[in-house]
């Protein structure tokens, strides 16, 4: 199941809270194309290859809300995490040390942090843990300074152990 970001409801106060801008200021990010419905869902350079391989993560940072309301561009921590359950990704905040895992018998991976500085998007390069061939979930956990929300999974297939 894909799942775009709950956040988009209060995409405004969020705006409000956090500021509209950051070190590279923007005028106004563009809008996602009418009816596209996974806008903001994060894309991968190569949804598959050999355990080890670098993938690079992009993707639209949330600035519209579900009316369409024009919010201004944030500054989130991303997150990616390799294997977590998205329907309990709240487990990480909760138990991070044991959180849940999408793929029974494969441990949940923290891939790395991203500091959105302001703009319209971002990219940030994973490293894809070791892991047994299969497909495998990853999901970002946008940190704002008032919420954290989850965004995915982005399915990634591993090749070759």
């Amino acid at each position: 199941m894909r799942r775009s970001l709950g956040l988009l409801p209060v995409a405004a106060v969020l705006a409000a809270a956090i500021g509209c801008g950051g070190a590279r200021p923007v005028a106004r990010c563009p809008a996602p194309p009418t009816g596209e419905t996974d806008a903001y869902l994060p894309r991968l350079s190569s949804a598959s290859g050999p355990e080890r391989s670098a993938v690079t993560v992009s993707a639209r940072l949330p600035l519209f809300d579900e009316t369409g309301e024009y919010s201004g561009p944030g500054t989130p921590h991303v997150s990616a995490y390799w294997n977590l359950d998205l329907d309990h990704w709240t487990s990480i905040l909760r138990t991070p040390r044991s959180p849940a895992a999408a793929v029974s018998g494969t441990p949940v991976d923290y891939l790395g942090t991203y500091h959105v500085t302001g703009g319209c998007d971002f990219r940030m390069q994973v490293r894809i843990p070791p892991a047994r061939p299969g497909t495998y979930p990853l999901v970002f956990l946008y940190k704002y300074s008032v919420l954290t929300d989850a965004n995915g999974p982005v399915s990634f297939r591993v090749t070759a152990g």
